[in-house]
């Protein structure tokens, strides 16, 4: 068993992970039903964590080799302290690597905060900047994708998304705007629009929906 699916199958085996099947299920920021994956339950200092760290780690080093220019973001607020963490286990006493925050606001938009921006603005005046945006779960990737964007806007010469959980056969929002995406897991968890679910999911069982935000 290697070290992605070791962690995948404890993860799985965590209480409160994912909702219990049958008895809830939640509505996702995009509109559609399904089960919630929970990366809160992994807690920082546990072995748990450190697979965690480990796994996105050895990504973000395939694909980014020389860190010089590497700046790691979280997306507010399931992976902002994790970026953080991740980005101090990437740097090295030769490249630093910048962890950097995004905010979400009162509409469930999320947003580079301004220091985020100018720290990329400033930055890119002298070096080619590369931003990885970190999400536990990809369902349609349009929230990843939107701090992606921003940090072109702030002046990044190149963005990407690394996703941990990938539940969809595809990230819409990233296919559709060419944002280069890489998913540790691709492991589909029925994700249903509205009418879908009502017609045949769990909100036709009669199951508890937990809206978006609770």
């Amino acid at each position: 068993m290697n070290a992605i699916e070791s962690f995948r199958n404890e993860l799985m085996a965590t209480p409160d992970f994912i909702d219990p099947r049958g008895k809830q299920h939640h509505e996702f920021v995009s509109g559609k039903h399904g089960r919630k994956m929970d990366f809160s339950v992994v807690k920082k200092g546990t072995e748990l964590y450190q697979k965690w760290l480990d796994i996105n780690k050895q990504r973000i080093l395939y694909r980014h080799p020389n860190r010089l220019g590497l700046i790691i973001l979280g997306v507010a607020n399931g992976t902002t302290d994790f970026a953080f963490d991740l980005a101090k286990s990437v740097s090295t006493n030769y490249q630093e690597v910048f962890g950097l925050r995004s905010e979400k606001l009162p509409d469930k938009q999320v947003r580079l905060t301004q220091p985020a921006r100018w720290v990329i603005s400033d930055l890119s005046r002298n070096k080619f900047i590369k931003t990885v945006i970190i999400e536990d779960v990809g369902t349609t990737g349009t929230t990843a994708g939107k701090v992606a964007q921003q940090c072109l806007e702030a002046g990044a010469e190149h963005s990407e998304v690394i996703v941990t959980w990938q539940r969809t056969q595809s990230l819409g929002y990233l296919d559709e705007n060419k944002i280069p995406y890489s998913s540790i897991i691709t492991e589909v968890i029925p994700t249903l629009s509205p009418e879908l679910c009502e017609r045949e999911g769990d909100c036709a069982r009669g199951v508890t929906l937990k809206p978006h935000g609770e």
